[in-house]
């Protein structure tokens, strides 16, 4: 037996899901891809980041769960990376915190305005970005190594487990995605 390393480059299609909003949409995480990384012997609890390539115009996102059925009643974040959508010449972040599926209680929404074009969605090219959360700092980055060239952090004062990420379009926006995952583990020789 060796101990090797295996990547392998996880391919989602994610379609327009319409308008779905995890502030009006009781079941929101319905409509999320999940990225189910435990199919692959790791367990979300124990991560603190994901990179990841997405082709969009806009209207990405990722969903930090802490439910591992991605079950709407309890809590997730919704990270927006959004297009243009005011035409004033700014690209939006947003993170959203929501509770569970009453849509009213403790619902959280922090914003930022991103002017450099190199941290936009691109409809014709994959864009590298890398999302990361630790004690309640939640942070976003370019690049092809968490915590360089972070672009957004929002810190929670109450935060909870991730146990699970997904990934959605919506709004009339679909994308493509490459999530690289390297699995460390015991492989059998067969010589």
């Amino acid at each position: 037996m060796i101990i090797g390393l295996l990547q392998i480059d996880l391919t989602i299609d994610t379609p327009d899901q319409g308008t779905v909003h995890p502030f009006s949409t009781p079941n929101y995480l319905d409509f999320v891809t999940q990225i189910n990384l435990s199919n692959y012997g790791l367990n979300v609890s124990q991560i603190r980041s994901l990179l990841f390539d997405v082709k969009a115009c806009r209207d990405t996102m990722v969903i930090l769960a802490s439910s591992s059925s991605m079950n709407s009643s309890e809590p997730f974040y919704q990270l927006l990376l959004a297009g243009d959508s005011n035409h004033d010449g700014n690209w939006k972040l947003n993170l959203r915190r929501r509770e569970d599926e009453a849509l009213q209680h403790k619902r959280q929404s922090d914003f930022k305005n991103v002017q450099k074009e190199r941290y936009r969605l691109n409809c014709n090219e994959y864009r590298t970005f890398w999302v990361s959360w630790n004690e309640g700092k939640i942070k976003l980055g370019k690049e092809k190594v968490a915590g360089i060239d972070e672009i957004y952090c929002y810190t929670d004062n109450d935060p909870f487990l991730i146990r699970e990420i997904g990934v959605i379009n919506a709004w009339g926006s679909t994308g493509k995605w490459k999530i690289p995952i390297t699995i460390v583990g015991k492989l059998q020789s067969h010589v």
